[in-house]
C-alpha cells in the first residue's frame, strides 16, 4: 500500500514538474492547456487543486479530523463561484479516497485503519527470528475510528484542556510549537483576507474536535512527545499570517524555542536523572514552571499512580522508588523536588503520615499552597519518624480521572528534600545504590 501511494506521488510530481517548467509551445499534446496561456493558467490551478484534494484524502485516511482542512478550500471556491475549480479539487480527492479505502479493505478487511483492526507491530521478536505470526498485537491498546467516537468532554474539562493545549507541560503549543502561537499573533496583527479567516476556522475546528472527542488523550497517547495530533496540522499555519514586517519579531518564538523546545532535542545528549523516560525533558526548570495536565495524568509517561492514604497519589518516577511496592510506605530520592498530585473520590482536608531520614543534615519541605511544613532531621527522634499533618487545598475537581466516580477531587503539594544517603557508599557490604532522601511512612518505619 505504501509503495503504491509512493509511486503515485512520484508520478504526480513528475507530471506537475513537466507541466509547470516547459513553455506552452513545448508541452506534449496530451497536456491540456497547451493551446494558450489563459487556458494553461486555469489548468495549472486545476492541477494544484487536484493534488491538494489527493493530499487531503490521504490525510483523512490517516486521521479523519484532518478532512476539516478541505473546508476552507471548498468554501472559498464556492464563494468565488469557481465551480470548475471545485470539481477539480473534489474529484481527484474523492477518487483517491475510494482507491485507498478499496486497497485497505482488500488488505485488512476494513476500509479504515482504526475500525475493527487491532494495531500490530514487532513487539517481542523480529520476523526473521521466528516462524510464528510475528505481527504481535499491542497489548492493552484501544482502537476505533474517530468517526465512531462520541462527545466525552464536559464544560469543566474543556476549559482546563484549552489552557493545557496552549501551555501544558507535556502537550502545550508554547513549549513544543511556539511558532504556531507566533503565526497566530501575526495573523491577528497583520493584514488578512477571507482565505486566512477560513483557514483559521478549520484549524480551530480541528483542535476543538481533539479536545471534545478525546479530552483525556487529545495529545496522542503515552508515546507522544508534545502533541502528535497537532503536529499533523502544524504546516498549515505557514499560510495563516501575512508578511513579517519586522524581523525583530522573530525574537519571541526563537526565545521560546530556546527555553523549551531545545530541551526536548537535548535530552538524548544529557543525563537529567537516573531514570530516563520519554518525558525526561519535563524535569528541566522551564518545563516545571508550566502547569501539569491534570486531565492527562493517566496518559503521560514518567509518573507512578499509587493508592496511598488520602487517595491515588501521582508521583514522578525519577524521584519516588514506588516500583518497589514497599508494604509500609515509599522512599523518595535525596536532594530532589517533586510535584505530587492526590486524587480522591471524596474530599480530603489533611494528609497525615510520618517521615524518616538517614541523613542528619537533610531538610524536608512540604508546601500545599495553604501550609508550608519544614522538618530538619537534626535529631535522632526526628530521623526515627517525624509526624506530618499537612492541610490541603483543592486544585481541581471532576476531570475524568475515575471513570465511574460521580465526584473526584484533585490536590497538589510540592515535596523537597535537600540531602540523601547512598547505602553502598556508607556501608562497605551494601549493594544498594539508591539515593535515599526521606521515607514516607504510611503504616510504620521502613
Amino acid at each position: 500500500m505504501k509503495l503504491v501511494l509512493t509511486l503515485l506521488g512520484v508520478v504526480l510530481l513528475i507530471v506537475a514538474a513537466v507541466y509547470f517548467v516547459l513553455p506552452a509551445d513545448q508541452l506534449p499534446s496530451f497536456f491540456p492547456g497547451h493551446e494558450d496561456g489563459v487556458t494553461r493558467m486555469h489548468t495549472k490551478h486545476g492541477m494544484v487543486a487536484g493534488v491538494a484534494g489527493l493530499v487531503l484524502a490521504a490525510g483523512f485516511v490517516s486521521k479523519e479530523p484532518l478532512g476539516l482542512l478541505a473546508a476552507p478550500i471548498g468554501i472559498d471556491l464556492l464563494w468565488q463561484r469557481r465551480f470548475r475549480g471545485l470539481l477539480a479539487f473534489a474529484a481527484p480527492g474523492l477518487a483517491g479516497l475510494a482507491l485507498m479505502f478499496a486497497a485497505q479493505w482488500h488488505l485488512t478487511g476494513s476500509y479504515s485503519p482504526y475500525l475493527r483492526v487491532q494495531r500490530r507491530s514487532f513487539e517481542s521478536e523480529y520476523p526473521f527470528e521466528s516462524q510464528r505470526d510475528f505481527w504481535a498485537e499491542y497489548r492493552g491498546t484501544s482502537f476505533g475510528s474517530w468517526s465512531a467516537l462520541g462527545i466525552e468532554t464536559t464544560p469543566r474539562m474543556l476549559l482546563y484542556d484549552l489552557g493545557y493545549f496552549v501551555c501544558g507541560r507535556h502537550t502545550g503549543l508554547l513549549p513544543y510549537f511556539p511558532f504556531a502561537l507566533f503565526a497566530l499573533a501575526l495573523y491577528l496583527a497583520g493584514p488578512r483576507d477571507r482565505s486566512q479567516h477560513l483557514l483559521l476556522a478549520a484549524i480551530a475546528a480541528y483542535c476543538l474536535v481533539l479536545l471534545v472527542l478525546r479530552p483525556n488523550n487529545y495529545h496522542g497517547g503515552m508515546g507522544a512527545v508534545g502533541n502528535r495530533y497537532f503536529a499533523g496540522i502544524y504546516p498549515a499555519l505557514l499560510f495563516l499570517p501575512g508578511r513579517i514586517a519586522v524581523r525583530r519579531s522573530l525574537v519571541l518564538p526563537f526565545a521560546a524555542a530556546g527555553l523549551w523546545t531545545a530541551a526536548v532535542a537535548a535530552v538524548p545528549l544529557m543525563q537529567l536523572a537516573p531514570a530516563p523516560t520519554l518525558q525526561a525533558h519535563v524535569r528541566a526548570a522551564t518545563f516545571q514552571a508550566l502547569p501539569l495536565e491534570l486531565t492527562l495524568i493517566a496518559k503521560i509517561p514518567g509518573y507512578f499512580l499509587r493508592a496511598w492514604p488520602g487517595g491515588v497519589w501521582v508521583v514522578p518516577k525519577q524521584n519516588f522508588y514506588a516500583e518497589e511496592r514497599h508494604p509500609r510506605g515509599v522512599w523518595v530520592r535525596g536532594a530532589s523536588r517533586s510535584e505530587v498530585i492526590v486524587v480522591s473520590p471524596v474530599p480530603v482536608e489533611r494528609l497525615r503520615f510520618k517521615v524518616y531520614s538517614l541523613s542528619d543534615v537533610n531538610e524536608l519541605t512540604l508546601d500545599s499552597g495553604v501550609q508550608r511544613t519544614v522538618v530538619r532531621f537534626d535529631s535522632d527522634a526526628k530521623r526515627q519518624g517525624a509526624p506530618i499533618d499537612l492541610a490541603l487545598r483543592l486544585a481541581a475537581r471532576n476531570l475524568g480521572f475515575f471513570p465511574d466516580a460521580r465526584e473526584e477531587y484533585f490536590y497538589r503539594f510540592v515535596l523537597t528534600s535537600t540531602d540523601g544517603v547512598v547505602p553502598a557508599h556508607r556501608e562497605g557490604k551494601s549493594q544498594d545504590t539508591r539515593n535515599l532522601g526521606v521515607f514516607l511512612g504510611f503504616e510504620g518505619p521502613p
